[in-house]
């Protein structure tokens, strides 16, 4: 019974800290939140459908904050990425085809295979300039 208690106090205490431990790395689901890297931006970046399909060209959406926590409206966003791992790139050319008050539409992403995909967000509001990245690992 001591053991079986402190094991559940370890796993308290320590698995929140594995979590803001990842999230501060970039590493999340598709839906997920980063601070961009010089910490100008606040990103929530889901897909659009909740999900993300395989070999299927699909949407995203990227709901953008200032480091205080007030609506950004971006003027510029590129995207890229691929597999580290693997050494190639993204098998589609995704492209923003919306910018909204807070938000950004990017369409056209596709993965072709499970496994560890990283995408790099490079942002500018016109005053600010920063990038992040998104580490996750596709696994159905």
């Amino acid at each position: 019974m001591g053991f079986e208690i402190k094991w559940r106090w370890l796993v308290v205490v320590l698995l929140p800290w594995a979590a803001v431990l990842s999230a501060s790395e970039g590493v999340c689901q598709p839906a997920c939140e980063v601070m961009s890297a010089n910490g100008h931006f606040h990103l929530r970046v889901l897909p659009e459908d909740g999900k993300v399909p395989l070999n299927s060209h699909h949407s995203w959406i990227i709901e953008v904050e200032s480091d205080v926590g007030d609506p950004v409206e971006l003027r510029g966003l590129a995207v890229s990425g691929g597999m580290p791992a693997h050494g190639h790139g993204l098998p589609s050319q995704p492209r923003v085809t919306e910018y909204l008050a807070v938000a950004v539409t990017v369409d056209g992403l596709m993965f072709n295979m499970h496994g560890e995909w990283q995408l790099n967000l490079s942002l500018s509001d016109g005053l600010a300039q920063d990038h992040a990245t998104l580490v996750f690992n596709l696994d159905y």
